[in-house]
């Protein structure tokens, strides 16, 4: 069985307002770009390989459609390729969905491309009664199991990736990816908001800054204390989405008239936001993503970002490190406040 559900699309962006002089080749390269059809697959003793959920048929071919991994290469260079041998795969009876995808053990991954995996179930007019197996990359934090349960999965259907890394089922389904990674087309974004903002329409009126998590390596705002000081000048109040619920982190940002933040995971709330949100996303200019202003434009916010008081790499290089720390570049981050917003309400 293949049935095939949303035709492909092209994605046309309006480019992010910077601060800048001009824009960051990165949103010029994306600022158009194809959105895949999405479809339904069924297959017969097909098995499902590692953290990210490859799929390998019966005949031993893999389906590198639903097999992405991170990282710009050929299907041949598919980390599988590197293995001598796999291990016996644990046998699933019955019927068997794979919900897995690359970076599924992360927010940003869970919620844009791994949840949206189960939307198309319902396109396809699949009943979650008639699935014996939910195959996630993971269940171990507790928005996957909010989400989870918020969308109908039953727990004791559920079985991970990363307990059971080689897997094969009777009868298997598998969800198309909902697109290019990092680039949310807008049926994601709907979707997400239908199951998970609250009913009453809220009034946006709050300005918040995410804080990154104390306990992350990566990307740490090295000069925090002196940001902080300077946003609550402007009304703004840190928050950190780890210790809230998505329902928690879904009504805050559908309460927020302006959202700044360095670039993380906690961004992935975006989807909840109301048109016309302003955004400031601040970057270490080794290591610029679209994917949040790709959320922005499909929600309608209005979208800035800054570049921060950390080196740069001449235009045509791409370092490419998503590890680096961010100098919050304060003396444009004020003149950006001062453009934007009146000083605090208080």
């Amino acid at each position: 069985m293949y049935q095939e559900l949303l035709q492909p699309h092209l994605i046309s962006r309006a480019l992010p307002k910077g601060f800048e002089s001009t824009v960051h080749w990165k949103f010029r390269e994306a600022e158009k770009h194809d959105s895949p059809h999405t479809f339904i697959a069924e297959l017969k003793n097909a098995r499902v390989w590692g953290r990210n959920g490859a799929v390998i048929t019966s005949d031993n071919c893999l389906l590198t459609d639903v097999s992405r991994e991170f990282g710009e290469k050929p299907p041949w260079e598919h980390s599988i390729f590197e293995r001598l041998q796999l291990p016996e795969p644990y046998f699933l009876d019955g019927t068997a969905v794979v919900l897995s995808a690359a970076g599924g053990e992360g927010y940003f991954h869970w919620l844009l491309e791994v949840l949206p995996r189960l939307h198309l179930l319902s396109l396809a007019d699949i009943s979650f009664d008639s699935i014996d197996a939910f195959i996630v990359n993971s269940q171990e934090t507790s928005y996957q199991q909010e989400t989870l349960a918020r969308l109908g999965v039953p727990a004791d259907k559920i079985v991970t990736s990363d307990r059971f890394p080689h897997l094969k089922a009777e009868r298997l389904l598998v969800p198309s990816l909902p697109g290019i990674t990092g680039n949310p087309p807008s049926w994601v974004c709907e979707f997400l908001r239908d199951r998970f903002l609250p009913e009453e329409r809220l009034s946006p009126t709050r300005r918040i800054y995410i804080q990154r998590p104390q306990e992350v390596d990566r990307r740490r705002v090295v000069n925090e204390p002196q940001t902080l000081e300077l946003l609550s000048r402007f009304g703004f109040e840190p928050v950190k989405f780890e210790l809230l619920s998505v329902a928690e982190q879904a009504r805050i940002v559908a309460s927020s008239e302006a959202i700044i933040g360095p670039h993380g995971a906690g961004l992935s709330n975006l989807v909840f936001g109301t048109p016309k949100t302003k955004v400031i996303e601040v970057f270490n200019p080794s290591y610029v993503n679209v994917c949040f202003w790709a959320i922005s434009d499909r929600i309608g916010a209005d979208y800035y970002y800054l570049l921060s008081d950390d080196p740069k790499p001449k235009e045509d290089e791409n370092p490419c490190l998503p590890k680096a720390n961010i100098r919050m570049p304060l003396d444009r981050l004020e003149k950006a406040l001062e453009q934007l917003f009146s000083r605090s309400r208080v």
